[in-house]
């Protein structure tokens, strides 16, 4: 039995109406789809990440590519 997990996302900003979109889908080893939706909460308990996403600023560590995108 796999337990992967594959979670695509995307995220769009419409300037004229100053709103955001994003979507998700998640799927299975096997790529089926196990569920889809709009509007993505994440949580998480990581002090130091919840930080640098508040703070948007360029983070010379490794998480500050991923944090900066």
């Amino acid at each position: 039995m796999d337990l992967m997990l594959k979670l695509n996302f995307d995220t769009t900003f419409h300037g004229q109406s100053h709103q955001s979109y994003s979507g998700f889908v998640v799927r299975n080893a096997q790529g089926q789809v196990l569920g889809s939706g709009m509007n993505l909460v994440v949580e998480g308990d990581s002090r130091s990440t919840i930080v640098r996403i508040i703070e948007m600023g360029r983070a010379r560590s490794a998480i500050g590519v991923y944090v900066e995108n």
